[in-house]
């Protein structure tokens, strides 16, 4: 029996019925992976807000004893803080190794209960092993916020104006007034 997560090496001697041998094998090497594979680095963390929709989301995958096996890396996402999932969706283009970098841009709506998850299994065949969920916050409101909008309110679009003053009223969308500068031209 093996045990342990390594490599090992193995020989096997053999006989007949009849007495002839026992004549021994090479030497095979055997490797044992009995461990499920490691996810690390997911991004964005709860502490990154997207200012957009299409949010840049990883992971880095690793099996440093027979590594991960590429096209059985997968992702799952939620839109409802984790109540039901989309069915899960191969990710393609990676290359099996001991560590796996992976980055796509997904299109998440705006708001806090987005989620992510991610699955793999090495090439030994341990899992599929699934990920932490992740929470993929969008706040489109930030960007909004922070483009100032002006809207002239009078003299209205188009006017013909008939004397040598002239007075402008404007207001200002979803920006902080005393933060704009004006520059009238």
């Amino acid at each position: 029996m093996l045990s342990g997560e390594e490599d090992k090496l193995g020989k096997w001697k053999a006989e007949d019925s009849v007495g002839n041998g026992p004549v021994e094998s090479e030497e095979y090497r055997i490797l044992v992976d009995i461990e499920d594979i490691i996810f690390s680095n997911g991004y964005p963390t709860e502490q990154n807000e997207s200012p957009i929709e299409n949010v840049q989301v990883g992971i880095t995958i690793s099996d440093v004893t027979s590594g991960v096996d590429a096209s059985t890396v997968e992702y799952a996402i939620s839109i409802n803080s984790g109540t039901s999932w989309t069915s899960w969706k191969l990710v393609t283009g990676l290359n099996s190794g001991n560590s796996i970098n992976v980055t796509l841009s997904l299109k998440f709506p705006n708001g806090t209960g987005n989620r992510i998850k991610w699955r793999a299994t090495d090439i030994a065949g341990n899992g599929p092993t699934e990920s932490k969920v992740y929470v993929v916050i969008v706040n489109t409101w930030l960007m909004e916020l922070s483009i100032p909008k002006v809207k002239l309110l009078s003299p209205p679009n188009g006017s013909i104006i008939a004397s040598t003053s002239l007075e402008l009223s404007w207001r200002l969308l979803n920006s902080d007034p005393l933060n704009v500068y004006y520059d009238i031209y």
